[in-house]
C-alpha cells in the first residue's frame, strides 16, 4: 500500500509539474503577441540595429528576383525601406506578401528585401511571396551583419542621403507602415537613450502619452481628432 502512495504522490507531481510548464509556455506566447501584435501599432524599437542618423553601410548582392547585382549605390538622392527576412520566419512571409502592394502605395520609396538563407530558399520566397521589388540574396549574412541585425523580420527607413532614419521590428503590415511614418513603440525594458539619444527622451515621452490618451478616449467610444492628429503628424528627429 506504502508503494502505490509514493507512486500516487510522485505521479501527482509530475502532473503538476506538466502543467506548470504547459502555463508557463502559455504566459510566454501571451507575452510574445502582446510585444507582436499589441495595442500600439507603431514599429517596434529595440535596442538591436544601427543607430538613427548614421550613415548606412554599402553593400551590393544579387537580386534573385531580377537576377541581376543590385548596389546600395542605386539608393542615393531616393528613401529607401529595407526589410531584412529569412525563408523560415513565418511572420517574414506573411510581411514578405505585403511589400509589393506597400511599393505601390509608396511609389517615391525604393523597397527592397534582404533575404539570409540559401538561394532555392530566398527564390522560393519571392515566388510565394509574388514580389515585385529586389529581393537580395544575403548568403553569408554580410549585409545583416553590417546593419546589426540578428532577428527578423527587422527593417530600415533610410533618408535620401543614405543616412539612418528608424528602424525595428515588423511583424505586420501596420508595424511596416509605421516605419514609414517614422512611428516607433519601444518595447519595455530597455534604456530610451541607449535607442534613440537622450535629446529625444521627452520628446518620445510626450508623444506615448498623446498615444496613450487617445486610446483612452477611443476605447471609451470618443474620437478625439486633435490627438490623433497630432499622432500622425508627430515624428522623431534624429
Amino acid at each position: 500500500m506504502t508503494g502505490f502512495w509514493l507512486a500516487s504522490y510522485i505521479a501527482l507531481w509530475v502532473v503538476i509539474g506538466l502543467l506548470a510548464f504547459v502555463v508557463m509556455g502559455l504566459l510566454r506566447q501571451f507575452g510574445l503577441l502582446q510585444m507582436r501584435m499589441g495595442i500600439e501599432p507603431g514599429v517596434l524599437i529595440t535596442g538591436e540595429g544601427l543607430q538613427r542618423g548614421v550613415e548606412a553601410p554599402e553593400f551590393e548582392a544579387l537580386d534573385v528576383v531580377s537576377t541581376r547585382v543590385f548596389r546600395s549605390s542605386e539608393l542615393r538622392g531616393r528613401r529607401a525601406v529595407l526589410v531584412f527576412l529569412t525563408p523560415t520566419c513565418g511572420e517574414c512571409r506573411e510581411v514578405a506578401k505585403q511589400l509589393s502592394n506597400v511599393a505601390n502605395q509608396w511609389r517615391e520609396i525604393q523597397f527592397l528585401g534582404v533575404c539570409y538563407g540559401s538561394e532555392q530558399a530566398c527564390e522560393e520566397l519571392a515566388a510565394q511571396s509574388s514580389l515585385r521589388v529586389p529581393l537580395l540574396r544575403d548568403l553569408e549574412n554580410s549585409i545583416s551583419s553590417a546593419y546589426g541585425v540578428r532577428s527578423t523580420p527587422f527593417a530600415y527607413l533610410i533618408d535620401e542621403e543614405g543616412r539612418i532614419l528608424m528602424r525595428g521590428v515588423v511583424n505586420t503590415w501596420p508595424q511596416l507602415q509605421a516605419l514609414i511614418e517614422e512611428r516607433g513603440t519601444l518595447r519595455s525594458g530597455i534604456a530610451l537613450d541607449e535607442v534613440i539619444g537622450r535629446e529625444t527622451v521627452q520628446a518620445v515621452a510626450g508623444e506615448h502619452r498623446q498615444r496613450t490618451t487617445a486610446w483612452d478616449l477611443s476605447s471609451k467610444g470618443m474620437s478625439p481628432p486633435e490627438v490623433l492628429s497630432s499622432q500622425r503628424g508627430n515624428k522623431h528627429e534624429g
